[in-house]
């Protein structure tokens, strides 16, 4: 079950992983994997009898066809939660922004490397991820999303965070492992005042991020294999820690 309150999309598993769907939908929350090909999506009925879906899970592997994507955005435009990774997306569908519904959205592995500003009017997004793909910096139109609580960037090839990260004021994980992130000395973190959650292992830091220590509900960091030199005592002063 989904909530509004939970950090992590989780959905029960499917009785059937090989369902297809075709009519007979309308009313359903969520819609598990779809296997679709051209002729099964061609048929107007589908696209009537999704009409008033909420979720539509993983298209992973299953609608790699750019078009099946689009369709199914401009069809169904009620959706809160929607996965197209592992997709081998260059550019993410401008239909996308119809969705104006749209909590949760995964772009997890694909080959993205930025995000037009148009993407703004997905002012509900809550969570966001963004691994797995080519990004170099964080995509300017991110900081518009006022409402977002988790931001997945591992694993691209980002250099520098702008201070513009203060705009997210309701973040609370914060995932940057694997870039090649050399300072944060911009970012005065005292002002992500929910941030509970923050990795930024396997990057080049030299200084431990200003005013990480000061905090209220910090519990989980990871700042693992960067060019820290000393053990930064700020480390200390911060008793709210669960996982260091």
């Amino acid at each position: 079950m989904i909530t509004d309150n939970d950090d992590v999309l989780t959905l029960p598993n499917p009785s059937d992983s090989n369902l297809f769907i075709r009519a007979g939908t309308s009313g359903v929350r969520h819609l598990f994997p779809i296997h679709l090909n051209d002729l099964d999506y061609s048929d107007d009925l589908f696209c009537r009898s999704i009409s008033h879906l909420r979720f539509h899970t993983s298209t992973t592997k299953l609608c790699a066809n750019i078009e099946i994507i689009r369709n199914i955005c401009s069809s169904v435009q009620t959706l809160e939660h929607l996965d197209i990774s592992e997709n081998e997306l260059d550019d993410l569908p401008t239909e996308i922004c119809l969705l104006n519904h749209l909590r949760t959205l995964n772009c997890s592995h694909n080959k993205l490397s930025t995000i037009s500003n148009s993407f703004e009017s997905l002012n509900q997004l809550k969570r966001l991820d963004l691994s797995f793909n080519n990004f170099k910096c964080l995509p300017t139109v991110i900081y518009t999303f006022k409402h977002l609580i988790r931001l997945n960037c591992e694993c691209n090839i980002i250099k520098i965070i702008d201070i513009d990260l203060l705009n997210l004021k309701y973040l609370k994980i914060l995932i940057l492992d694997h870039n090649q992130i050399q300072t944060l000395d911009t970012i005065d973190f005292s002002q992500m005042k929910k941030l509970e959650c923050f990795h930024i292992a396997h990057n080049q830091l030299i200084k431990f991020p200003r005013n990480l220590h000061k905090l209220t509900y910090l519990k989980n960091i990871n700042l693992s294999h960067n060019r820290l030199t000393n053990f930064p005592i700020e480390l200390l002063l911060i008793n709210t820690l669960d996982v260091l």
